[in-house]
């Protein structure tokens, strides 16, 4: 998975410089309905992983993250994602031209800047 990893939620576009980012800044109840890429314009899966965690001496508590992962067999949808993207540069006032996928993420992040 080629970052940044691009996730997209209706409208609002984040960008990660890393899936371990983009797996801490989202949270399980919200992955549903994502559209996850990379850079790269594959697909990627968000799931909701269960683990307990350590609070104190032997007790434990479960705990929900997020786990992004390519799913097999891959999809590459780099047209989906150019779509995306200049949709988006456009109705928050950008050019978004018709740049290929690589140089839009790149000016993606050049105009939006990472997610934090």
């Amino acid at each position: 998975m080629k970052p940044p990893i691009i996730v997209i939620d209706g409208e609002t576009v984040d960008l990660f410089p890393s899936v371990m980012a983009a797996e801490r800044y989202l949270e399980a109840p919200d992955i549903e309905g994502l559209s996850i890429f990379d850079a790269d314009g594959y697909r990627l899966r968000a799931d909701a992983v269960e683990e307990n965690v350590s609070v104190a001496g032997p007790w434990t508590t479960a705990r929900s993250r997020v786990s992004i992962r390519m799913p097999e067999p891959p999809l590459r949808d780099q047209d989906a994602l150019r779509l995306l993207l200049q949709n988006h540069l456009r109705a928050t006032g950008h050019r978004a031209g018709d740049l290929d996928e690589t140089d839009i993420v790149a000016e993606a992040v050049r105009l939006l800047g990472f997610t934090e």
